[in-house]
């Protein structure tokens, strides 16, 4: 019998702390209570959204340039299409190496811009299983700026459900 696993949706915040709002304050202010980013992927309907301070999601890629900080204001929305649009079923062999398109708007207080990038969904191999360790990345290029990349690389743990419990 062949168990599925469908990822559906996905969903991943990085809390505000005390060390990492005093590092990315500067001039500007961070709203301390809400996350620092916020992802929320949902492959049914095709969408990834992300929400964070900009500051932040710029300083933790190593590929940008300083001046990429000044792009955008405090906190932004990210709003993009996933395609093609499909759930991943995480026990099929196929599933491993996953590449999916992104376009989509980058919005803030100021004014809004277009973004394009990708999502890819690969399985953390023991030897050559797939195992219940995945990775989602994603990539997120705002095409008014040539040098700023948002690159984020987050866990996914399934659960085993084929155990036998006493």
């Amino acid at each position: 019998m062949n168990n599925q696993t469908r990822l559906n949706h996905f969903s991943y915040s990085i809390p505000a702390s005390t060390l990492a709002v005093a590092e990315i304050k500067g001039n500007g202010t961070v709203a301390e209570h809400l996350p620092i980013v916020k992802v929320l992927i949902n492959f049914v309907d095709g969408k990834l959204n992300l929400e964070g301070d900009w500051r932040y999601m710029v300083a933790v890629n190593k590929h940008n340039e300083n001046r990429g900080i000044n792009y955008h204001r405090e906190r932004v929305k990210i709003e993009m299409d996933i395609e093609p649009i499909e759930t991943v079923d995480l026990n099929e062999q196929t599933s491993d190496g996953l590449l999916f398109l992104l376009k989509g708007t980058v919005l803030d207080n100021n004014y809004n811009s277009t973004c394009t990038g990708f999502l890819v969904i690969e399985n953390v191999r023991n030897s050559k299983q797939i195992s219940n360790h995945w990775d989602i990345s994603f990539y997120i290029y705002d095409t008014q700026f040539y040098d700023c990349e948002i690159t984020f690389k987050l866990p996914l743990y399934t659960i085993k459900t084929d155990c036998t419990l006493n």
